[in-house]
């Protein structure tokens, strides 16, 4: 096992043969791709094998496995359209596995890799999409490392025949370093705050209020546009 990157209660390391298989059911399990863009066609370990090692010579795409310190296959994560132009890139994962050791591996494997992406790969912005309110928990705990949304796409995923709306969420360089600085140096606030600081966010979240600001504001924003247009109408017609 190559680690890549070191962390607390997880590591995320260099893809290697070995994982191929278990990633091949992962992609290929409905229940596991059911909120992802995956699983419209069947995967095999050539065709999984061709894309990992693709991705490792690939410049604009980090690509990593997610395994407990004993070294079991929890999941992947990966940054990919890296624009070293617009400094920015996409984070997504898929974690089906679970470990006693590391309950809440997949906010760290997030942290690691959101850290890599500020300090080694020099973006300003990581952002990411998901089907909403589907995984409204998930952007829940990931507010504890300071994923916070950006706005709300209507009906912005489908996967097969369900449809529903996509949230984007992202954080960016100058919140990372705040929150850096506030824990010590490490977005990750470690496995012994992790639990609490995640039920506090969840009895507050702010994901909530900034997609009920966004839909305010844009009714507010029709009916004054139907309102000057009907204005509009009445004057001319008189």
């Amino acid at each position: 096992m190559s680690v890549f990157i070191e962390g607390e209660k997880i590591d995320l390391c260099v893809p290697e043969c070995e994982d191929i298989p278990e990633w091949v059911r992962w992609v290929n399990d409905p229940s596991v791709t059911r909120h992802l863009d995956l699983g419209m066609f069947p995967q095999t370990e050539t065709m999984q094998k061709d894309f990992v090692f693709g991705a490792l010579r690939a410049k604009d795409r980090v690509l990593l496995t997610i395994k407990s310190k004993e070294k079991k296959l929890l999941g992947t994560i990966s940054l990919s359209d890296i624009n070293f132009d617009k400094r920015e890139c996409q984070i997504a994962l898929l974690v089906p596995n679970k470990d006693e050791t590391a309950p809440f591996a997949a906010v760290e494997a997030m942290a690691l890799m959101v850290t890599h992406a500020f300090e080694r790969l020099g973006v300003t912005r990581v952002f990411a999409g998901q089907a909403y309110p589907e995984l409204k928990s998930w952007n829940e705990v990931i507010e504890v490392i300071g994923f916070f949304p950006e706005g709300i796409v209507s009906n912005g995923f489908k996967h097969g025949n369900h449809v529903s709306n996509a949230i984007k969420i992202a954080i960016y360089k100058d919140e990372y370093d705040k929150i850096k600085k506030q824990r010590a140096g490490t977005i990750w606030p470690g496995s012994d705050q992790i639990g609490a600081m995640v039920e506090g966010v969840r009895r507050d979240p702010s994901h909530a209020k900034v997609l009920l600001a966004i839909s305010t504001i844009r009714l507010n924003a029709l009916q004054h546009l139907l309102g000057s247009t009907l204005d509009s109408s009445a004057q001319n017609d008189m």
